[in-house]
């Protein structure tokens, strides 16, 4: 299977963009707020995990209300923030800001698309779905132990831990990200199509 890539020009405006200051590491959630993205899996894992990181959950859905309701909850207010959903564009450029996208799902999605398009802009991702990892592959990443929400803070604790001894500095390099854009994935297409064609 060859991904479509993320649309070069789209990425390039997005890189281009300064990354804000931080006193702590930034880890960005993206997708549809529904039982199948453990959404309110991932939010057990935060509070469970005791991490000092600043948190951004992006997207609605029929979890949200309960989303909002386990935050406040669990009195992670203070770290955690559910903005809604943002336009194309906007999301890129929060995940290209974070420090690390969390992926949460496991077994449901054919193919990791938000951790290709976070390795796309340099930003390393927390995997918890193994299949997704290994088609995505790139490096830095972590890659969560199984499907407990234990594992997940495990996890949690160990990329902070390396973002702070990072100082911010951890991320898929240059020369990787590119071959994560469009251009790159149609390159590898007309490839295999010419090899077939021989």
């Amino acid at each position: 299977m060859i991904p479509n890539g993320v649309d070069d020009d789209i990425v390039e405006s997005v890189r281009s963009r300064a990354r804000s200051a931080r006193e702590r590491p930034k880890l960005v959630w993206l997708g549809r707020m529904s039982k199948e993205k453990r959404v309110l899996e991932f939010i057990e894992a935060i509070a469970e995990s005791g991490i000092n990181a600043d948190i951004t959950l992006l997207g609605a859905g029929l979890l949200l209300p309960r989303v909002n309701k386990r935050i406040r909850e669990l009195g992670l207010q203070a770290r955690v923030k559910v903005p809604g959903s943002v336009n194309y564009e906007d999301a890129l450029a929060e995940i290209h800001d974070a420090d690390a996208l969390v992926q949460a799902s496991i077994g449901f999605e054919t193919q990791g698309l938000t951790p290709f398009e976070a390795a796309a802009l340099g930003t390393p991702t927390i995997f918890c779905d193994p299949q997704i990892a290994q088609h995505v592959s790139a490096d830095p990443a972590w890659q969560v132990a199984d499907a407990s929400v234990a594992a997940l803070a495990d996890t949690l604790r160990e990329a902070v831990s390396d973002l702070n001894s990072e100082h911010g500095g951890l991320r898929v390099s240059t020369q990787e990200a590119q071959r994560f854009l469009q251009s790159a994935q149609t390159a590898k297409m007309v490839a295999l199509y010419e090899q077939i064609g021989r």
